[in-house]
């Protein structure tokens, strides 16, 4: 099974990012960037319509680009916006960072869980669909502690200091994949 921990890191890294989207941004926009609950929800819209973009473009991204290629620009993408949606800007540039920033990630994570997915389902020494099943499930139960992981780390160090934690792992995901052998 210790094939399949860089499939697990890479698809958490993607998952991480629609969970900083759906569970996170607005909370995010509204007590950091001061919007209100009427314009701060776009900022999940946004990350997640990039995200659709993405997935539409996914086929030739990695037809140009190949697994590797595309999951280390994918999750450096989504270091990047990140880093620029957190980023302590000042007015009035702030806002229009962080939705530039969420866009960004949601481009970037947008082929990252299906390939990682992929790799797992072709680890070596598993039976057929064991590997995407183990991945799947892996990803998925780490997804259950991240959001009141990441909660109680922002009750000790405050909102923004613990959301650098879906850059890390994005960061973490990042490393892991460009150490994938360059086929398919």
């Amino acid at each position: 099974m210790a094939v399949l921990v860089p499939a697990v890191v890479i698809a958490m890294a993607g998952f991480g990012v629609e969970e900083f989207g759906n569970a996170w941004a607005t909370l995010f926009l509204i007590t950091e960037r001061g919007l209100d609950p009427a314009a701060a929800v776009l900022g999940a819209s946004t990350l997640l319509g990039a995200q659709f973009v993405g997935r539409l473009a996914g086929d030739r991204t990695l037809a140009a680009l190949g697994r590797r290629g595309a999951l280390t620009a994918g999750l450096g993408a989504v270091v990047v916006g990140l880093g620029l949606a957190l980023a302590p800007l000042p007015e009035p540039v702030a806002v229009p960072a962080a939705f530039a920033g969420l866009a960004l990630a949601g481009l970037g994570c947008a082929v990252v869980v299906p390939v990682a997915y992929a790799l797992g389902d072709e680890a070596p020494g598993l039976r057929p669909q064991t590997g995407l099943a183990v991945t799947s499930w892996c990803m998925r139960l780490a997804g259950v502690g991240l959001s009141p992981a990441v909660g109680a780390l922002a009750g000790a160090v405050g909102l923004a200091p613990a959301l650098t934690v879906f850059l890390g792992l994005a960061a973490v995901g990042a490393v892991l994949a460009a150490r994938l052998p360059a086929a398919p």
